[in-house]
């Protein structure tokens, strides 16, 4: 890729903030450390001990690629009734790579999620289920130019 990243930013300070302007940018830290602090509340003002608060909080780190798709007409949809008219969780494997629920990622991911957010669980197996190979093998990774598609090794 080279310095792609270049043509669109001046520097990593630039990079790092985003589109957010300079005149807007105290404000912006504001609210996402606010937003960050609600997240750890239930945890450490709790009667949680602090080694188990601190493991909760810490494995949910992957959520920052995760999304909600209301509307997506490729996705293969959970058959849950508890998932009907809620979209379909999905999740890309990082920043620098693009590829859907990629399996060789979920292991770490599955115990926080299923415990925080079950729902998404359930709708990224609905995912995988309808890419299944008749021999039973599953995509390694699903597209995300057209979700739910199959791609990748198998």
């Amino acid at each position: 890729l080279g310095n792609f990243y270049a043509r669109l930013v001046s520097d990593s300070k630039d990079a790092a903030w985003g589109h957010v302007i300079p005149s807007d940018r105290s404000a912006a830290l504001a609210a996402v450390l606010g937003d960050i602090h609600a997240f750890h509340a239930p945890f450490y003002q709790s009667s949680l001990p602090a080694w188990l608060a601190d493991q909760l909080v810490n494995s949910v780190s992957h959520i920052r690629t995760a999304m909600w798709f209301r509307s997506c007409p490729d996705c293969h949809m959970s058959n849950d009734t508890r998932l009907q008219d809620q979209g379909a969780w999905r999740q890309w494997e990082a920043f620098t790579c693009s590829d859907f629920d990629s399996i060789h990622n979920d292991g770490e991911r599955h115990i926080p999620y299923i415990t925080f957010f079950p729902d998404s669980t359930r709708s990224k197996l609905a995912a995988w289920a309808g890419n299944q190979q008749a021999n039973g093998m599953l995509a390694e990774q699903i597209s995300s130019a057209h979700p739910d598609t199959a791609e990748g090794r198998v």
